[in-house]
């Protein structure tokens, strides 16, 4: 990616960066240095950039770190009203990083961003994939309390994670609960 930077045309540099991101072929190194230089080198020029770039190539290879950056960096440049972008950097999250996924979902409601079920899909699945059952189970509850309200795919979901019988009487619980609500 070294000889892209040299690129006259931003928008050619882009789509070449993009395309290196793509390539499964292409080493970590290549894959790193490609999108670093879309996050930090002025490529990315709306959250819809930033929101196509974590989505198409930074969540394909789980590279949280780097859709992390291009978070901030976003935010750096105040495009901060698209909830896209934090989607994508949160489906980009992998097992090590559910945390990161939590103080995602914090910073768009702190930011008085609407969540979504799209979003609390995303950090749902994180934590499912990490097997953080107390948090699924505490998301499932915020769902149900401030919306969007589950459906059967987040409780089945809370299901898989919860596999011993008293975890699975307390996500029984809360399923109760909302029927009892609706």
């Amino acid at each position: 990616p070294g000889s892209l930077h040299g690129t006259r045309n931003p928008r050619e540099g882009t789509a070449a960066l993009l395309d290196t991101l793509h390539d499964k072929t292409r080493s970590r190194q290549d894959y790193e240095e490609a999108a670093s230089a879309l996050c930090l080198g002025g490529h990315l020029l709306d959250s819809a950039d930033y929101a196509h770039a974590i989505t198409s190539a930074w969540s394909f290879r789980r590279l949280w770190e780097v859709a992390l950056a291009a978070i901030d960096e976003m935010r750096m440049r105040g495009m901060t009203r698209d909830i896209a972008p934090y989607v994508a950097c949160i489906n980009s999250c992998s097992t090590r990083a559910w945390r990161i996924s939590l103080e995602l979902l914090e910073v768009i409601v702190r930011d008085s961003m609407e969540p979504g079920p799209l979003c609390y899909k995303a950090v749902l699945d994180v934590c499912a994939r990490a097997a953080r059952w107390e948090q699924v189970l505490a998301l499932l509850k915020d769902m149900e309390e401030m919306g969007p309200k589950p459906g059967l795919p987040e409780y089945s979901l809370a299901l898989k994670v919860c596999k011993n019988k008293e975890i699975t009487q307390s996500l029984l619980g809360i399923v109760d609960m909302c029927i009892d609500r609706s």
